[in-house]
């Protein structure tokens, strides 16, 4: 059960909601893409998207090395928008980066994940 604070009237339950453990996620990405014969550059800054017509064709780095690619993937997080408009792409999404926490299990067991305003929390894999 839940127990909504004074003020709140109203709670919405969406319980095929999910959630994805990030770092994990990535490093599983890049390891099938590397085995697919990808080239992964991390730490290497972007300062020009290269194209032809609609298509993105390679990227330039900031230290001028031209690479060309089939596929260019952005994993830039919240510098996402910005990344786009070297493309001339919007895309509508905020930029600042989001913050996680682990910590001791609550004396409460949480079942689904939980949004707020405020702060948005979710069960690790025991369900603490």
């Amino acid at each position: 059960d839940v127990a909504l604070p004074d003020g709140v009237e109203e709670a919405v339950l969406f319980p095929t909601e999910g959630y994805v453990d990030v770092p994990p996620l990535v490093g599983a990405l890049v390891a099938a893409a590397r085995r697919a014969g990808a080239r992964v550059l991390s730490g290497t800054p972007v300062v020009e998207i290269s194209r032809t017509g609609d298509r993105v064709t390679g990227v330039v780095t900031a230290d001028g090395s031209r690479l060309a690619a089939d596929r260019v993937v952005s994993c830039v997080g919240h510098r996402t928008a910005t990344f786009a408009r070297l493309a001339g792409v919007t895309v509508p999404v905020g930029g600042v980066p989001g913050l996680s926490f682990y910590t001791h299990a609550a004396p409460v067991r949480l079942r689904a994940i939980v949004h707020t305003p405020e702060v948005s929390l979710r069960p690790d894999e025991e369900g603490a």
